[in-house]
């Protein structure tokens, strides 16, 4: 099962979003401190079995710089990032890329990070906006790196 932190610079109402179509999820505010760095957020998702989703480039080119595999990390940019607005392109984004197929997958092939893909796509909604989902640095097997400190 996917499970989901909501990063400070999202909605609370992602939470319910991530709830209604079966993930758990958490939003930060619940679990920690409103002011902690990007890389505290990424201990704790570690250490939690979390992916981390956000607004903020940061984890992304965390995960690249410290070549950590994990945790895995999904990226909105758009103008408007509330749930009304994404909710259709975020999950279908999710289902698409983590259930079933990718699970399987990288822990059939024993993917590190390196080879881990990436992907984005950049989709217009309904109102002629530009946004984009990113899945960044999709992991598997984490256990044995940590994000530096």
């Amino acid at each position: 099962m996917i499970q989901i932190v909501v990063d400070v610079n999202l909605s609370p109402a992602w939470v319910d979003v991530f709830t209604r179509h079966g993930w758990q999820a958490i939003h930060w505010s619940s679990v920690g401190d409103l002011r902690a760095k990007d890389r505290d957020v990424m201990v704790w998702a570690r250490e939690h079995h979390h992916v981390v989703f956000t607004h903020d480039l940061d984890f992304g080119m965390l995960l690249a710089l410290t070549r950590a595999t994990g945790p895995s990390v999904i990226q909105v940019r758009a103008h408007d990032v509330l749930p009304e607005h994404l909710e259709p392109m975020v999950v279908t984004t999710i289902r698409d890329c983590y259930q079933a197929s990718f699970d399987r997958a990288f822990r059939a092939a024993g993917m590190d990070n390196a080879s881990a893909p990436r992907w984005s796509w950049q989709l217009r909604d309904g109102r002629g906006s530009l946004a984009a989902v990113a899945l960044v640095g999709l992991s598997v097997g984490a256990e044995n790196h940590t994000v530096a400190e």
